[in-house]
């Protein structure tokens, strides 16, 4: 989403992102299929577009599990930790995969729950095969925006990441 090019015209800045959402929006109304990726909302930041979505896609299929995690990750960016945890849960509850266990810690630290949050890293950890620890520290480091986003002190974050690398409870 770095520049805009259609019609010899190339727009740079804010104005891409308006461009992006608005052909995303032309192309729903258009498509005849349904279209139920909506990770580019995601990728554009605009959390509650791609909630209100893959909240039509949820209510469309009710057995489909497909939106659960976008939905819950949408919930924590936004700071609805309650709702996103109950998203969470029925997401661990079954067949759950192994970043399911990181993305759930996340949320469980920006909840105080250090400890739980440390126990869902380590299962993290120890569903990687090789280079588990740094594998985690460089995940971590790529994921603090969006945890000191929602309130997370770096200190505490850090704390947490040894915790988990070592072996140790807080």
């Amino acid at each position: 989403f770095g520049h805009w090019k259609d019609n010899a015209i190339r727009l740079k800045g804010e104005a891409v992102r308006s461009f992006t959402v608005m052909f995303l929006q032309m192309w729903e109304v258009c498509s005849r299929e349904q279209n139920d990726d909506y990770s580019a909302y995601l990728e554009l930041g605009d959390y509650e577009a791609a909630l209100k979505h893959y909240f039509k896609v949820e209510f469309l299929d009710e057995k489909s599990d497909k939106a659960l995690r976008p939905i819950a990750w949408c919930l924590f960016l936004t700071g609805e930790r309650d709702r996103s945890d109950r998203y969470y849960s029925r997401i661990l509850s079954d067949k759950p995969k192994f970043t399911d266990y990181l993305n759930y810690g996340h949320l469980l630290m920006t909840m105080g729950k250090y400890r739980e949050a440390i126990e869902n890293y380590r299962k993290y950890v120890d569903s990687i095969a090789e280079n588990a620890s740094e594998e985690f520290e460089n995940v971590m480091s790529a994921d603090s925006k969006y945890i000191k986003s929602q309130g997370v002190d770096a200190v505490m974050l850090d704390i947490v990441i040894d915790s988990v690398l070592s072996g140790a409870f807080i």
